[in-house]
């Protein structure tokens, strides 16, 4: 080919030609912008990963650290309670002489109590033991010279208005055969019958069984409450008592010199007694009514030992400030 159709077919070659060149250079771009949206996906997964990874180390690190947190707080309690213990034990070191010596005595003031308490307890233990002889003796020594005084006035005792008591005791209860009314003079048939009944009496009570157990021997007079009118109840009592008191001393004034062994005699006035009650000491009827008649009387009794060792413990002590 020639002239211009020559020239255009070459232009068009060239045009073909750098076409294809084109295309090949778009084909090259596009594989390799291909190639770099894939590298970027794959950093971009890459990327995210990585995030997810700090996320995770972040919150692990947090839990270390909260973990670390705690552990420090632990630590600084237990050396606290490290420093408080030793502050005690130093405190227990600097004391424990002075500790050692107090505990020392406690324990010796101690032991000295438990010492006297023992011996505080054999003491009561021996007491009881003689409250428990005394009072077996009493009741057998009351009980038996009950018994021989009933064996001994048993033919008198209705005659002379008389009575013997469980106890022992030797009950006129008929006054009016001793004394007249409002009189301290024992009538002439009084004198006799007491005369009589003493020297018996006595004989009984210092019999051998008996004499050491003895201790006192009392004559009591007793009033009833009655008086004139008109007095108040302190005069009553106090003539009640002076008239009984006087009774009572005449009636050993005369019962004494019955005695005729001059050391029998000795013995009853080292242990006579006479003494007035008024109507302290009155009978009563069962109503618990006052029985004017039995009240107006004389009564002696024997006094044991024994007995009056049982009334001494009987009596309080002195109370403990």
């Amino acid at each position: 080919m020639s002239g211009p159709n020559r020239v255009l077919g070459s232009v068009s070659d060239m045009m073909a030609g750098l076409m294809i060149v084109f295309l090949f250079l778009l084909v090259c771009y596009m594989a390799r912008t291909q190639g770099t949206s894939q590298d970027l996906l794959k950093t971009r997964d890459r990327a995210d990963t990585l995030e997810e990874e700090l996320k995770l180390y972040k919150k692990q690190n947090e839990l270390k650290e909260s973990d670390f947190s705690k552990k420090m707080e632990e630590k600084e309690r237990q050396k606290n309670i490290l420093e408080e213990i030793l502050v005690a034990q130093r405190l227990e070191k600097t004391q424990s002489e002075s500790e050692k010596n107090e505990i020392k005595t406690q324990l010796e003031e101690t032991e000295n109590q438990l010492l006297d308490l023992k011996k505080q307890k054999t003491e009561a233990e021996k007491q009881i033991e003689k409250v428990k002889q005394d009072s077996l003796r009493y009741f057998q020594t009351q009980t038996a010279i009950a018994k021989c005084l009933k064996t001994e006035f048993q033919n008198d005792l209705l005659t002379w208005g008389a009575s013997v008591e469980p106890d022992g005791t030797v009950r006129f209860y008929n006054p009016s055969v001793l004394f007249k009314q409002n009189e301290d003079k024992l009538t002439p048939k009084g004198q006799a019958m007491l005369r009589e009944f003493f020297g018996r009496y006595i004989k009984i009570l210092y019999a051998p069984e008996f004499i050491e157990q003895v201790g006192e021997i009392r004559v009591e007079g007793h009033t009833s409450s009655e008086w004139a009118e008109g007095v108040t109840e302190i005069q009553r009592y106090i003539w009640n008592l002076d008239l009984s008191q006087r009774r009572a001393f005449e009636i050993l004034r005369i019962c004494l010199p019955s005695i005729d062994d001059p050391k029998v005699l000795e013995r009853v006035k080292g242990q006579a007694i006479a003494t007035g009650h008024s109507y302290s000491k009155t009978v009563r009827n069962q109503d618990n009514s006052e029985n004017r008649e039995l009240s107006r009387r004389v009564e002696f009794k024997a006094i044991t030992r024994s007995e009056k060792l049982l009334r001494e413990m009987s009596k309080p002590g002195p109370t403990e400030e």
